[in-house]
Protein backbone atom coordinates (compact mmCIF):
# COMPACT_ATOMS: atom_id res chain seq x y z
CA UNK A 1 0.00 0.00 0.00
CA UNK A 2 3.02 2.66 0.72
CA UNK A 3 4.66 1.51 -2.50
CA UNK A 4 1.30 2.77 -4.79
CA UNK A 5 1.13 5.77 -2.50
CA UNK A 6 5.26 6.50 -3.02
CA UNK A 7 4.20 6.45 -6.93
CA UNK A 8 0.70 8.25 -6.76
CA UNK A 9 2.49 10.85 -4.87
CA UNK A 10 5.02 11.09 -7.32
CA UNK A 11 2.80 11.88 -10.16
CA UNK A 12 1.17 14.34 -8.27
CA UNK A 13 4.39 15.98 -7.70
CA UNK A 14 5.66 16.07 -10.77
CA UNK A 15 2.29 17.12 -12.14
CA UNK A 16 2.55 20.16 -10.11
CA UNK A 17 6.17 20.63 -11.08
CA UNK A 18 5.04 21.30 -15.01
CA UNK A 19 5.73 25.06 -14.81
CA UNK A 20 9.53 24.16 -14.63
CA UNK A 21 10.64 23.56 -18.02
CA UNK A 22 14.01 21.86 -19.38
CA UNK A 23 16.57 23.58 -17.59
CA UNK A 24 14.79 21.34 -14.39
CA UNK A 25 18.32 19.04 -15.38
CA UNK A 26 20.57 22.04 -14.81
CA UNK A 27 19.48 24.35 -12.17
CA UNK A 28 21.46 23.30 -9.79
CA UNK A 29 23.02 25.41 -7.21
CA UNK A 30 27.02 24.72 -6.40
CA UNK A 31 26.54 23.42 -3.23
CA UNK A 32 26.14 20.13 -1.99
CA UNK A 33 25.25 17.45 0.13
CA UNK A 34 26.53 13.34 0.86
CA UNK A 35 23.84 11.45 0.57
CA UNK A 36 26.55 8.11 0.96
CA UNK A 37 29.07 7.40 3.10
CA UNK A 38 31.04 4.56 2.75
CA UNK A 39 34.55 3.08 3.50
CA UNK A 40 35.19 3.39 -0.33
CA UNK A 41 34.07 7.13 -0.34
CA UNK A 42 31.14 9.38 -0.99
CA UNK A 43 28.53 10.39 -3.11
CA UNK A 44 27.30 13.74 -3.32
CA UNK A 45 24.03 15.15 -4.18
CA UNK A 46 23.39 18.62 -6.04
CA UNK A 47 21.19 21.08 -4.38
CA UNK A 48 18.77 22.68 -6.65
CA UNK A 49 18.24 26.71 -6.77
CA UNK A 50 14.96 27.38 -8.54
CA UNK A 51 12.85 25.84 -6.27
CA UNK A 52 11.94 24.49 -2.35
CA UNK A 53 8.86 22.50 -0.58
CA UNK A 54 7.11 24.56 2.08
CA UNK A 55 5.68 22.25 4.54
CA UNK A 56 2.64 23.85 6.86
CA UNK A 57 0.06 22.00 9.55
CA UNK A 58 -2.69 20.69 8.23
CA UNK A 59 -5.50 22.27 9.90
CA UNK A 60 -4.20 25.17 8.01
CA UNK A 61 -6.67 26.24 5.90
CA UNK A 62 -5.77 26.15 1.71
CA UNK A 63 -7.15 29.53 1.48
CA UNK A 64 -4.66 30.60 3.98
CA UNK A 65 -1.90 28.67 2.64
CA UNK A 66 -2.64 30.26 -0.92
CA UNK A 67 -2.86 33.87 1.03
CA UNK A 68 0.63 33.24 2.64
CA UNK A 69 2.40 32.06 -0.30
CA UNK A 70 1.20 34.35 -2.50
CA UNK A 71 2.17 37.78 -0.18
CA UNK A 72 5.56 36.68 -0.87
CA UNK A 73 5.54 37.67 -4.13
CA UNK A 74 8.17 34.92 -5.09
CA UNK A 75 6.58 31.85 -6.39
CA UNK A 76 5.20 30.89 -9.68
CA UNK A 77 1.68 29.53 -8.02
CA UNK A 78 -0.98 28.02 -9.84
CA UNK A 79 -4.08 29.00 -8.85
CA UNK A 80 -7.66 27.28 -9.42
CA UNK A 81 -11.02 29.06 -10.05
CA UNK A 82 -10.73 29.96 -6.84
CA UNK A 83 -7.87 31.66 -6.80
CA UNK A 84 -6.70 29.22 -3.92
CA UNK A 85 -3.53 26.92 -4.83
CA UNK A 86 -4.24 23.80 -6.39
CA UNK A 87 -1.06 22.00 -5.75
CA UNK A 88 -1.42 21.65 -2.21
CA UNK A 89 -0.42 17.77 -0.74
CA UNK A 90 -0.42 15.78 1.96
CA UNK A 91 3.11 14.64 3.08
CA UNK A 92 2.38 11.12 3.63
CA UNK A 93 6.12 10.55 4.02
CA UNK A 94 6.26 12.25 7.65
CA UNK A 95 5.01 11.43 11.17
CA UNK A 96 3.67 14.92 11.35
CA UNK A 97 0.26 15.99 9.11
CA UNK A 98 1.67 18.66 7.11
CA UNK A 99 0.61 19.98 3.98
CA UNK A 100 2.93 20.63 1.23
CA UNK A 101 3.80 23.22 -1.74
CA UNK A 102 6.32 22.62 -3.78
CA UNK A 103 7.35 26.75 -5.06
CA UNK A 104 9.37 27.25 -8.16
CA UNK A 105 10.94 31.24 -7.75
CA UNK A 106 9.73 33.36 -10.51
CA UNK A 107 13.78 34.70 -10.67
CA UNK A 108 14.27 31.09 -12.03
CA UNK A 109 17.79 29.81 -10.39
CA UNK A 110 19.04 32.02 -7.46
CA UNK A 111 22.25 31.93 -6.27
CA UNK A 112 23.27 29.47 -2.93
CA UNK A 113 23.19 32.97 -0.87
CA UNK A 114 20.01 34.53 -2.20
CA UNK A 115 18.24 30.57 -1.90
CA UNK A 116 19.44 30.30 1.74
CA UNK A 117 18.09 33.62 2.67
CA UNK A 118 14.81 32.86 1.07
CA UNK A 119 14.20 29.68 2.97
CA UNK A 120 15.16 31.49 6.14
CA UNK A 121 13.23 34.61 5.42
CA UNK A 122 9.96 32.11 4.85
CA UNK A 123 10.67 29.60 7.85
CA UNK A 124 10.17 32.29 10.36
CA UNK A 125 6.94 33.03 9.25
CA UNK A 126 4.46 32.35 11.73
CA UNK A 127 2.26 29.45 10.26
CA UNK A 128 5.39 27.91 8.10
CA UNK A 129 6.21 24.36 9.77
CA UNK A 130 9.49 23.75 7.70
CA UNK A 131 11.21 24.57 4.37
CA UNK A 132 12.96 22.17 3.20
CA UNK A 133 15.58 22.22 0.02
CA UNK A 134 14.91 20.49 -3.14
CA UNK A 135 17.74 18.13 -4.74
CA UNK A 136 19.01 16.73 -7.78
CA UNK A 137 16.71 13.04 -8.15
CA UNK A 138 17.83 9.86 -9.61
CA UNK A 139 17.17 10.24 -12.98
CA UNK A 140 17.44 13.55 -15.71
CA UNK A 141 14.43 15.20 -14.40
CA UNK A 142 13.71 13.72 -11.47
CA UNK A 143 13.88 16.14 -7.63
CA UNK A 144 14.19 14.55 -4.15
CA UNK A 145 13.55 15.36 -0.91
CA UNK A 146 14.75 15.17 2.22
CA UNK A 147 13.42 12.21 4.57
CA UNK A 148 12.92 11.49 8.27
CA UNK A 149 15.52 8.74 8.48
CA UNK A 150 18.82 7.04 8.26
CA UNK A 151 19.93 4.17 6.98
CA UNK A 152 23.24 2.32 8.12
CA UNK A 153 25.28 -0.84 7.68
CA UNK A 154 27.90 -1.75 10.53
CA UNK A 155 30.88 -3.52 10.18
CA UNK A 156 30.23 -5.50 13.38
CA UNK A 157 27.87 -5.76 16.12
CA UNK A 158 30.74 -4.40 18.62
CA UNK A 159 29.72 -0.91 17.42
CA UNK A 160 25.88 -1.34 18.30
CA UNK A 161 26.09 0.46 21.76
CA UNK A 162 27.67 3.59 19.62
CA UNK A 163 24.96 3.44 17.54
CA UNK A 164 22.12 3.03 20.34
CA UNK A 165 24.17 5.96 22.14
CA UNK A 166 24.06 8.16 18.94
CA UNK A 167 20.56 7.62 18.78
CA UNK A 168 19.50 8.69 22.35
CA UNK A 169 21.50 11.57 22.30
CA UNK A 170 19.69 12.78 19.21
CA UNK A 171 16.19 12.15 20.14
CA UNK A 172 16.22 9.83 17.17
CA UNK A 173 14.02 6.33 17.22
CA UNK A 174 16.59 3.18 16.83
CA UNK A 175 15.15 0.00 15.06
CA UNK A 176 16.64 -2.70 12.85
CA UNK A 177 13.06 -2.84 10.71
CA UNK A 178 12.72 -0.66 7.88
CA UNK A 179 10.37 2.52 8.18
CA UNK A 180 8.55 1.31 5.35
CA UNK A 181 8.26 -2.48 4.44
CA UNK A 182 9.03 -3.36 8.36
CA UNK A 183 12.22 -6.12 7.21
CA UNK A 184 15.31 -6.70 8.53
CA UNK A 185 18.97 -7.08 7.25
CA UNK A 186 22.23 -8.03 9.04
CA UNK A 187 23.79 -5.60 10.79
CA UNK A 188 21.30 -2.92 8.98
CA UNK A 189 19.75 -0.31 11.76
CA UNK A 190 17.63 2.33 10.86
CA UNK A 191 17.97 6.39 12.84
CA UNK A 192 14.21 7.64 12.55
CA UNK A 193 13.23 11.29 13.15
CA UNK A 194 9.98 11.21 14.10
CA UNK A 195 9.61 15.06 14.69
CA UNK A 196 10.24 15.61 11.71
CA UNK A 197 12.52 18.86 12.40
CA UNK A 198 15.91 17.21 12.14
CA UNK A 199 18.15 17.17 9.58
CA UNK A 200 18.68 13.89 8.35
CA UNK A 201 21.19 15.19 6.11
CA UNK A 202 23.50 16.93 8.96
CA UNK A 203 22.70 14.41 11.17
CA UNK A 204 24.38 11.60 9.47
CA UNK A 205 27.53 13.57 8.80
CA UNK A 206 27.86 13.72 12.58
CA UNK A 207 27.64 9.80 12.82
CA UNK A 208 29.95 9.18 10.15
CA UNK A 209 32.47 11.01 12.26
CA UNK A 210 31.38 9.23 15.21
CA UNK A 211 31.55 5.27 15.06
CA UNK A 212 32.72 2.75 12.14
CA UNK A 213 30.45 1.81 9.57
CA UNK A 214 30.17 0.14 6.09
CA UNK A 215 27.50 2.41 4.69
CA UNK A 216 25.58 5.47 6.16
CA UNK A 217 22.28 6.78 3.52
CA UNK A 218 20.58 9.41 4.69
CA UNK A 219 16.95 9.23 3.39
CA UNK A 220 15.89 10.87 0.36
CA UNK A 221 12.41 10.88 -1.68
CA UNK A 222 13.03 11.26 -5.40
CA UNK A 223 9.94 11.54 -7.43
CA UNK A 224 10.78 10.52 -10.75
Amino acid sequence: MKKFILFLFSVLFIACSSESDDSVSTNFCNEQVVDYYSNEGQNNRNVKNNAIVVEFDYNLSDQKITKILTDLNLFKLPLNNDDVLSSIYINVFSSKNTKMVLCYFNEGSLSCEKLNNYINQIQNLDDVFMVQKLYQGNTTYGVAKEGNYIKVKLNDENELPNLENFANQNGLVFTEYEPSWNETEFLVYYLIDESGEKSVIELSKTLSESISYQYISPQFISFQ
